[in-house]
Order: C-alpha cells, then structure tokens, then sequence
C-alpha cells in the first residue's frame, strides 16, 4: 500500500491499495485508521529505512487492542509485514508498506522487508520528478491561461477551497495573511470578508454551472489600499497527471485554477479609451459591472437579457479595445477608475 500527500504538486491525500479486501479497506477508513497502533510509530521511522510490524507495535500490545481484534484478525489475520516512510516534510507525507498472513510471516517477511529496501530510493526518485514536472505544468497553463506573472500568486483549489497546489509566490502571501490566508481547517481564503464572499459565490456557481466560464473580480487586501485582479477557473483534468506507478494519483471532482495579481495604479490609462474605442453604451455599461466583479451570468439577470448576449458584448468591447483576455479587459477599466 502507498498513502501520502504533496500539497505543493496535484497529488492529494491518497492511498493505493492491492491485496486487500475493499469491504476491509472502507471499514478501516470509516472507523479504525485513528486506531492503528502500528501508524503511530510507523510516521517516526527514518525514510528509506524499512521498519517490520513488530518493531512498530510489540504483537502482545496489538493483540489486546480492539483495532487487533475487530479489524486485523478478521482481515485473514494480517498480523506481519511492515515498510518505509519515503518523504515526511512540510508539504508532504508519503508511506509503502504491506502486511502479510500471521501463518507466512516467518517465510515472507524478511523478503518483503528487504523489497521495501530495494524499493523506496526507486519510488522516492519517481515521487520527486513527479513534483517537479507537475509543478512546471501548473505554472506553465496558469501563465499561459492568465497571464500570471512572477508577482502573481497560483492556486489550485476544490470545491471545498481544499488547497492542492500553491506557487511560492502564494506561500509567502498565506504566511503574510493579509491578502489569501488558511483556516483552521487548512482551506483557502481571502483575508478581505467581500472578497472571500465573490469567491465562495465563484467556487458554487463553477459547481452548479460548469458552462459559466472564468470569473474575474477584483480582490482587496486588510488594509483596502492594495487591489488584486483575481481570476477563477475551472481546471481541464488532464493537468492532473498520472502517477510514476500507472495510477491517478490526482483528484477527482471539480478543480478549479485561482490567481491573484496585483493591480497596478502606476499605469494609468486614457479616461476616454472607452469613448474613443467607440464602445456602445450597453457594452460600456457591461464591462464597467464585469470589471467591477459581477459574473456574466449576475450581469445578464440585471439586464435582463441572455447569457449569450453578455458574452457576446463582452467579446465585442474586448475587440474594440484590443485586448485579448478578460483578466485584461478588468485591469484596464480599473486603471481609469
């Protein structure tokens, strides 16, 4: 079995299992892997370094406890086996291991451990360059879809605002906290109350439209001085790579890309630029209430007209304003503001 987690990479809380019955494997998950005696020293054990059942929980300790006697006696008696932590950081947590039949133990033990051994440096390096080619993939589709830029900070977020990659440039606002933080619970949010509520409203309306298309909207930092354009996307799966082992190693429910990019007041724009691109007054209208946060779909239900002619005056005042993104289009209305 392989279980871990890298939050800097798409791999989310995982655990790959073969041998095992299924039945088991959802009992275990529902009720007894807080009571898992061998977990508890299992976590401590010098990665790459192959650590047998019994040195994790003495057999006489285990026998008496009800995790022995309700979950691993029924599943066959699996009482041997062992393995290896392969990476325990801060952003990861990565563990192989395996258990074997109590009437085998003395026959396949020592070589399941010393498979471990021959094991973990390979998956280890297999892990690593995963991280860093998933990592690359992410901040190549962020900068090629919104423009983000060194300043820019990239995070990838469930629908939950669970955290399954962050840039460096995002790490360092979290740890700041005045504009993107974590909750108790480890999930995404901004640390101005307005601007978390647009998001909260972006992450559900994805979730009930998937057609909806990006959100782009202004976000404030605590101090309401510093002014972010913020774009929220969903991700195509297929950034979500497989793993080293032949296995998605990713999520699976809906993903969703969030950057954040300063907004700079240094650049200022011609006040007239709408007037002399010869917008119409609808579509400057549209694009003064896109720019100031409202999705096409809140635009289209106040104008009462059809999401299909949002988007299209939206397309039209980006053409005559030669711009070709919608992250642009929100960065040059608000730098006439």
């Amino acid at each position: 079995m392989l279980v871990g987690q890298d939050l800097t990479t798409g791999v989310t809380p995982v655990a790959v299992s073969s041998g095992y019955d299924p039945d088991s494997l959802d009992i275990y998950n529902t009720y007894y892997a807080d009571k898992n005696l061998w977990a508890r020293r299992f976590v401590d054990c010098e990665p790459g370094v192959p650590m047998s059942a019994e040195e994790m929980c003495p057999r006489e300790v285990l026998e008496k406890s009800e995790f022995y006697n309700d979950w691993v006696l029924p599943t066959d008696d699996i009482i041997g086996g062992g393995g290896t932590v392969l990476f325990r950081d801060e952003s990861r947590m990565f563990l192989l291991g395996g258990n074997i039949r109590r009437r085998d133990v003395d026959r396949l033990e020592g070589n399941w451990l010393d498979l471990v051994r021959l094991l973990a440096p390979q998956l280890q390096g297999a892990l690593e360059i995963h991280r860093t080619i998933s990592g690359l993939k992410f901040e190549q589709w962020a900068s090629q879809e919104a423009g983000a830029s060194h300043d820019t900070s990239i995070v990838i977020l469930d629908s939950d605002r669970r955290i399954h990659y962050r840039s460096k440039r995002a790490d360092e606002q979290i740890a700041d906290g005045s504009v993107i933080a974590t909750d108790l619970q480890g999930r995404l949010c901004f640390a101005d109350p307005s601007t978390q509520q647009r998001l909260a409203l972006g992450l559900k309306r994805s979730w009930d439209d998937h057609n909806s298309g990006p959100l782009v909207f202004i976000g404030k930092a605590l101090d309401s001085k510093r002014r972010y354009v913020c774009r929220l996307a969903s991700m195509d799966p297929q950034y979500f790579d497989s793993s080293p082992f032949g296995v998605v190693l990713g999520p699976t429910g809906n993903m969703h890309l969030l950057t954040a990019e300063p907004l700079d007041r240094k650049q200022r724009t011609d006040p007239d630029i709408v007037t002399h691109s010869a917008l119409t007054k609808s579509e400057t209208d549209i694009v003064f209430q896109f720019a100031d946060g409202h999705s096409l779909r809140d635009i289209s239900e106040s104008r009462k007209v059809s999401l299909h002619t949002v988007r299209n005056q939206i397309k039209s005042a980006m053409a005559k304003l030669d711009v070709h993104r919608q992250v642009d289009l929100v960065r040059l209305v608000q730098n006439m503001k």
